[in-house]
This record gives structure tokens, C-alpha cells and sequence, in this order.
């Protein structure tokens, strides 16, 4: 398992056998970028360099949207290494 943050910029995803695509809405990030006192429009402009989320969407093998609280997220979290373990009899 490894975090590739410029993975469909570099076209490195068909080295790959699952990609993995977290994503959360707009609000949510404004949320957790606060403590780099990163507006809306900052970040929006940040993201307007990279190629758009429904590119990446329809190019990860799953999609896991942020957007519950952070128990829930752990929750999805699991539920998914479990499905990778499954898949690849970890």
C-alpha cells in the first residue's frame, strides 16, 4: 500500500493493481486545511493544476468519499483493507 499524491498526473496507475481514490467535498477540505490557513478559493485554484476528481473517479478501482465523522471513517477504512486482504489472501 503506498500514497501516490500526483498518481494520475505522472500516469503511473497502470502500474497498479487497485488504485484507491479518496475523496471528500469542498467544505470538508476547507475544513481540514484551516491549520494552513487555506481559504476556499485557495484551494480551488490549488486543484485547478491537477487533473479533475471525475477523471479520477472514473479511473480508481474504488471510490471512498470522506464525509461521515471520524469513527465512520475508520469504520470505512477497515472495511476496506479487510476487502483488499480477501482479494489478495493477505
Amino acid at each position: 500500500l503506498i500514497e501516490i499524491p500526483l498518481l494520475f498526473e505522472t500516469n503511473s496507475q497502470e502500474w497498479l493493481d487497485e488504485v484507491i481514490y479518496v475523496t471528500a467535498s469542498l467544505e470538508k477540505r476547507v475544513c481540514q486545511n484551516v491549520t494552513r490557513h487555506w481559504t476556499k478559493e485557495e484551494i480551488m485554484r490549488r486543484e485547478a493544476k491537477f487533473l479533475s476528481r471525475d477523471f479520477k473517479i472514473a479511473n480508481s478501482t474504488i471510490v471512498l468519499e470522506n464525509k461521515g465523522t471520524k469513527e465512520e471513517w475508520i469504520c470505512v477504512a477497515e472495511k476496506t483493507l479487510k476487502h483488499l486482504e480477501e482479494k489478495f489472501q493477505c
